[in-house]
Formats: structure tokens, sequence, C-alpha cells
């Protein structure tokens, strides 16, 4: 039997054609040995997006339209898919070198109902761990909750002017002040009573109204009011939110990446409470706002425009004197703790990853709100920090999850998981094939062999075959078998003390039992066997296997995982880095969704170890409080932060 190694541009099934021209584009495999990619149905899509694909040598996709062609048609399919969505009998029928960009039923968090439904289950479980996001209210269901509420704000600011009034109220010291209020919160009592009303299902800010008398509001369909964020940073007098892009490559077990630079969106008019219906002071897509008359002016400290990079607004608060490190280790855990709603509820695919676009606004406290999480974030580009930010942000992405890079020959053949592939295929030629990939332990005698476990001998054919032993599935066994157990005795030969065995060198693995050498079952051994493998894998540089081929570890690619968590994901990979799981404990915990509470006991440690270092270093640079971090918690942590 012939074995042919697969590769990514070539089909099981396929025969090996050499390519007539740009052979410097060529990969061993079939079909000209290339990688295709689509995008949509029509192969049109975000000019950034077709860009990466083209500098990293990959060719459109041209098959058919029907769905035999797409995915199991004779002619060369695809590699990549990106698509707004897919139908869920696509999933089925994926090769295990196709992957595509969405996560089958990962939605739930993207719609503004479901987001603020699966947050109140988790508070009610967890407490205010999960308060993040704003009072929220359903509507038309929750309507009467709203109006109670709304009610319940109106009395409670109406015995607050009452004792305004009052002559203790003018005493030294009973005046409420902080960074957090501004002269329009010392004179108007309905500061707090301002809310926002959104529909569930658009976006770029269509259908968005604030009001403060509950009679303004309308709806013409299912729709969400939250309370309004009156006081948020402010820059130059100008409103922002923060774009970050969330990767999660798995939810079973949840993996999760979170690149290192995002994009700050601006007002395009200063911040007023007086008019609560100019959109282009209060809301900050960017969709409405490069509309806006102010777009191309130059604004006071923004600039021209209306985005800026993470980066830039790191600068301006570390020039305004404020430190901003603790604000990024909440941001990155309030986005873990929202995407742990969906554990247990997403299965595992092993073809899929998503891309998402979380939407955070910081308040004049430096403190983060979660507002919605995008399916599908823009990657178009209308300015420069569009291109500066996004095009990056592919490229790393795809050395994560994706095809590799075609840009000249290569020298090894880059393939799914060979074993995978053959495992459908009979025993007998798993075996041949296993013999020509040199696959084999030393004294395997192929077809028919009887070696079973004997030592290091490893064959499932038979028999131990060890000179004296003839036992099949006996107890006893010939001098120097180095069978590990099999049967109720131990079994290491002559001078063995039988079933309590004590001896040393005893191999029996049953832990617990009296009188074997071995010894009861450890934790903190088994703690620190786990911290060991957890550093090597994402402490360190070069020890966990990764996709794509050009990430910042060792280790070989393979395409897909599996279920189990075989696939060790890289702590850093380009600018994106592993934000969950970041430690042993949650690397172990995340395999089982019955380990939810262990995963947030864990989340929330790290955050009171945040808040200790800061409060004990307060004028620490950023290094330093994440070397003290590392102290507290354990030292393989991986600790996140925009560049």
């Amino acid at each position: 039997m012939r074995l042919r190694e697969v590769g990514w541009g070539q089909e099981e099934g396929e025969e090996e054609e050499e390519d007539e021209g740009g052979g410097g584009e060529m990969l061993e495999g079939g079909r000209g040995g290339r990688i295709y990619y689509r995008l949509n149905d029509d192969n049109t899509g975000p000019e950034l997006l077709m860009e990466v694909c083209r500098e990293r040598g990959w060719r459109v996709w041209e098959g058919g339209a029907g769905e035999g062609e797409e995915v199991g048609g004779a002619a060369p399919s695809w590699h990549l898919w990106w698509r707004h969505g897919f139908p869920s009998t696509l999933y089925k029928k994926l090769k295990p070198h196709q992957v595509v960009n969405h996560i089958p039923r990962a939605g739930g968090l993207c719609r503004k109902d479901s987001l603020a439904r699966a947050l109140h289950k988790m508070r009610h479980v967890f407490g205010p761990a999960f308060d993040f996001i704003p009072a929220t209210y359903l509507l038309p269901c929750e309507y009467t909750k709203l109006v109670a509420e709304y009610t319940r704000i109106l009395y409670r600011m109406d015995q607050g002017a009452n004792q305004a009034k009052s002559p203790a109220s003018k005493l030294p010291g009973s005046t409420i002040t902080g960074p957090a209020r501004n002269k329009r919160e010392d004179t108007d009592p309905n500061i707090d009573n301002i809310w926002i009303c959104k529909p569930i299902c658009s976006s770029q800010g269509k259908g968005i109204s604030i009001f403060q008398d509950l009679h303004q509001l309308s709806y013409a369909s299912s729709a969400v009011v939250q309370r309004y964020l009156h006081n948020p940073l402010l820059v130059g007098g100008y409103k922002c939110d923060v774009r970050l892009y969330v990767l999660v490559t798995s939810f079973l077990p949840l993996t999760v990446y979170m690149y290192t630079e995002g994009i700050v969106r601006f007002g395009t008019e200063k911040y007023n409470l007086d008019s609560l219906d100019n959109v282009y002071s209060h809301l900050t897509n960017t969709s409405l706002n490069r509309l806006a008359p102010g777009y191309s002016l130059e604004k006071d400290s923004v600039g021209a425009g209306c985005k800026w990079r993470v980066g830039d607004l790191r600068r301006h608060l570390a020039g305004c004197g404020r430190s901003d490190w603790l604000l990024w280790q909440r941001v990155w855990v309030v986005v873990v703790l929202t995407l742990l709603t969906q554990v247990g509820l997403v299965a595992h695919h092993p073809n899929c990853f998503q891309l998402y676009g979380f939407d955070i606004l910081v308040d004049a406290g430096l403190r983060p709100w979660l507002l919605e999480v995008n399916r599908s974030p823009s990657l178009t580009h209308d300015c420069h920090v569009d291109r500066v930010v996004k095009k990056p942000l592919l490229h790393h992405l795809f050395d994560l999850v994706g095809p590799p890079r075609v840009t000249e020959p290569l020298g090894r053949p880059l393939r799914p998981p060979v074993l995978f592939l053959l495992a459908r295929r009979p025993r007998r030629q798993l075996c041949a094939a296993l013999r020509l990939l040199g696959g084999l332990r030393a004294g395997c005698e192929g077809e028919g062999c009887g070696k079973r476990r004997c030592g290091d001998l490893r064959c499932g054919r038979g028999r131990c075959v060890t000179e004296g032993c003839d036992k099949e599935g006996g107890v006893k066994f010939g001098e120097g078998c180095g069978r590990e157990m099999y049967g109720e005795r131990c079994n290491r030969g002559e001078g063995c003390g039988g079933e309590k065995c004590g001896g040393e060198g005893c191999g029996r693995e049953r832990y617990g039992v009296e009188g074997c050498g071995r010894g009861r079952y450890n934790v903190e051994e088994t703690r620190n066997r786990l911290t060991r493998r957890e550093s090597q894998d994402s402490g360190s540089s070069g020890g966990g296997r990764r996709r794509g081929g050009e990430c910042n570890g060792g280790g070989r690619l393979t395409w897909g995982g599996s279920a189990g968590g075989a696939v060790r994901w890289p702590a850093r990979c380009g600018g994106w880095v592993r934000t969950f799981p970041f430690n042993a404990v949650t690397h172990h915990a995340s395999r089982d969704p019955a380990y939810t509470k262990t995963q947030v006991g864990e989340l929330l440690r790290y955050l009171r170890a945040c808040q200790r270092a800061v409060k004990e270093h307060p004028t620490a640079p950023h290094h330093a409080l994440d070397a003290c971090v590392r102290k507290l918690l354990w030292r393989d942590t991986v600790i996140w932060a925009p560049s």
C-alpha cells in the first residue's frame, strides 16, 4: 500500500499533480497544492480582509454554488470560508482541513435581550461579580418593573431635594463631591433618572433614543431600556468608548484570546446632558459620526476624525497622571465572565472560531461597563486607524487559527493529523501505514504481532511474548516481564508479594491500597505537576502547540482539536494574548462546565490580587505590578494589557 501525506491543498482521495506554473506558491498536495478561501457567497467582502488573504498567497475559490460542490464535490474545495452566518447543516460536512469563522450557536450574547438575560442569571447565582452592565429592562414584558424603578428613583430624588433644603444640609462636610460629579449633578436632581432605549436587533446606532421623562418612551418593536451612564470618561470634552477584539477558539474547553490593540471611538460634538437628542454628542457609533458636520474638523485633544487606537488613549491617561493598569485587568475579567455565560450551551467544534467585538464604556472613575457584544465586528476601513489596527489583527488571527502563508515552496508538508485521517481505514491498513511512517515502536513485527504491552512494546495485537511468559490475560508472568498490572495481582515476577506487594519498585498503580509502595494520592503533588505543565505551555515562549505556523511558541500545529482539550493553545501569538485559561487551575476547570464556580472564583481571586498590588504599590510601573500579581497567585499567570 502506498501512503500519501495529505496536505493543506489536497483532499483525501486526490492524486498528486504537478503545478505547471507559479511553483513559488505550491504546497505538497493535489490540484496545484494551493490554499483557497471564500468570502460570503460571491467572494466579495471587506477590502482589508481580501488584502490580507492575497498577501498570504491564498487563492479565491471559484467552485460551484451547490452544496455538494462546496463541501464534498470532486473539485478542490476551499480551506477558509468567511461569511456572516452559516446553515447548521454545513458544520456536519466540514472536512478536517476546512475552517469557518463562526461557531454554531455562539451568537447568544450578540442580542441585547439575550445578553441581559444571561448576565442576570449569572448575577443571581454569583452575586455582584456580574454587576458590570447597567440596570436593564426588557420591553414590553418588563415594562411594569421599569415603571416601578423609575418611580422609586423619583421618590428618592424628592427625598434628597427635601434634605438639601433643610438647615442640616448646610453644615460643613454635608456636600457630596467627587471626580465623577460635575456641575449638572449638583444642580439637577434628575441626573440619575436618564434612560436609553435600544432595539434588540438593531446596529450602528439605529433606533436609539435617550429620555428623561417616561412619557417620552416609544418603541416599535422589542427593545431594552437601560440606565444611562451619565458620567463617562471624557477626552477634551468628548465622550468615547472602546472596541476590543476577542477571539474564542473553543467553548469546551473555553479558550479566549484578546488582541492587544483596539479602537477608541468618539462622539463628534462635546458631551452635553442638556441636549439628550443630539446623537453626535451621546452616541459614538462611527456610522453615525462620520456623517456629522464636525467629523473632519480638528477637535480638542482628539484631532480630526472620531477614532483613536487604544494605545493613544493610554498615553493620554498617562499624560493626565492617571494609572490605567487596573482598568485593563478589570476589562478582560469582564470579557471572560461574559463568555462564561455560554459555557455548557455551545458545543465544541474543531473547525470553527468566533471573532467578537466587545464595546466597553469607561466612566470617570475608570470603571468598565459592558455595552454590547458584536458577532461580526466591522472589518472595513474608513481612516488610517482602521488599517493600522485591523490588518495586523487579521494576519495574527490567521497565524493562530487559519491556514499558513503560501509565499514560497515549503520544506515540509503542512497537513491535518495523519492518524485522524487514517483512523477511518481498516485496522490492517492502519498498521501498515504506521510502519511506513515509522510510528511503531522497536520490536513490533507488524501484522499478527503478538506483543501487547510488554515493557515499552505496545502493539495491541495479542498476547505478551516475553520469554517465559505465555499468559494472554493471566496474573503471573515470567521473570523480566515489564507489564505493570494485569488482573488483580502485582506482577513484578519472582519475589512479588502478590496483592499487597510493597516491595521496592512495585509497579502497581492502585493508589491508597495498604502496603502498595506507590503511596496515596497527593493533592499538593498534583497541584505542582499542573503548575509545571501549564508553565511549559503558557509561561514560556516555546512550550505550547499552536495553529498557523508563526506563533510565538514551539510545537507543531495540528488542524482542529478535540472536546477533551488535546490541543494546547499558546499563551501568545502575535498581538493575541490568551486570557483564559490563564493559569493551571482554570486550565483544568475549563474542561468541564460543572466547574464554572471554580472558574468564576479564580477570576475574582485574580481581580483581588490586582487591587491589592495597586494598593500596595500605587506608583509602580506596569511590569512590576505584573510581577507582584504573579507572586500573589500562580507564577505562570498570563496577564493581558493593551499595547
